[in-house]
């Protein structure tokens, strides 16, 4: 008895041919998540402009995320975590900007009306994962698969095609984890 293929038929081959290549299926995963990626990040950044606008708070968060990670851990430290101290005299114009921002937010977080509590320096919006996104990511990935591979790519099988690109990137992601050396602290 011959083996059978994974699309029917007896023979080896036999079946319908797979309409996308192993290329082009993962080219689509992934599009699929840079898109998912490109819309949170826009929902991030609007609802945090909503947050602060809402508490009258000034907007110095993009400017503070396009700073060096070194930089941004200075701004965190002298204006967030010791306001009231002075700040070295040699830091870079755009930190000391940056730090004179923050400590001013944090100032009008503490200052209320008096009805409510201070709020403290920091906070963390909610942030929910909009459910509309998906449908949304589904149609353009399709429109854009289509155009490109020049076959017509359905909803359904970008779908299907973006479960099983994050299946393959979890799998090898675990893979990735069991192969480094185990370091204790």
């Amino acid at each position: 008895m011959t083996p059978k293929s994974n699309r029917g038929g007896r023979r080896t081959g036999a079946g319908r041919k797979p309409r996308l290549t192993a290329e082009q299926r993962l080219w689509i995963g992934d599009c699929c998540e840079q898109e998912l990626l490109q819309r949170l990040l826009q929902h991030r950044k609007e609802s945090i402009s909503i947050h602060l606008a809402s508490r009258g708070i000034e907007e110095n968060h993009e400017d503070i995320q396009s700073l060096h990670p070194f930089l941004r851990h200075e701004v965190l430290v002298w204006g967030t975590q010791r306001p009231e101290d002075e700040y070295p005299a040699d830091l870079p114009a755009e930190v000391v900007d940056a730090i004179v921002a923050a400590r001013g937010n944090a100032r009008s977080l503490d200052q209320r009306d008096g009805r409510t509590p201070a709020l403290g320096r920091l906070f963390t919006p909610k942030h929910r994962r909009p459910a509309r996104f998906r449908e949304d990511i589904l149609v353009v990935v399709s429109q854009q698969a289509t155009d490109r591979f020049a076959t017509p790519v359905s909803t359904r099988m970008v779908e299907k095609l973006w479960k099983e690109y994050r299946r393959l990137a979890a799998e090898l992601r675990a893979e990735v984890d069991s192969s480094l050396p185990k370091t204790s602290v």
